[in-house]
């Protein structure tokens, strides 16, 4: 075999023999394809819940008046200086 070879399986062939060999395959890629089946399902239902959570708090918690916003007044601090720098400031 050289370099670019595609290494192949080579199913042995007899009678009926290479038809049981393709049902072997699928039940294998169908046992593999189980545990992403229930993960994609999970996942879902979970953005189903999170679509109907924020439904509900989109409902209750709109405010359709802007001014009626209240105003948050925020006093911005310096960063905090190490001791070993601030006697050289």
């Amino acid at each position: 075999m050289g370099i670019g070879d595609i290494p192949t399986l080579n199913w042995p062939v007899k009678a009926g023999t290479e038809s049981r060999c393709r049902v072997h395959d699928m039940l294998i890629l169908c046992c593999s394809l189980q545990p992403l089946k229930k993960m994609v399902d999970r996942i879902r239902k979970f953005q189903i819940l999170n679509n109907q959570i924020f439904a509900v708090l989109n409902k209750y918690l709109r405010i359709n008046d802007s001014d009626s916003l209240p105003v948050e007044h925020v006093r911005c601090f310096p960063p905090p200086v190490p001791h070993g720098l601030s006697s050289n400031i």
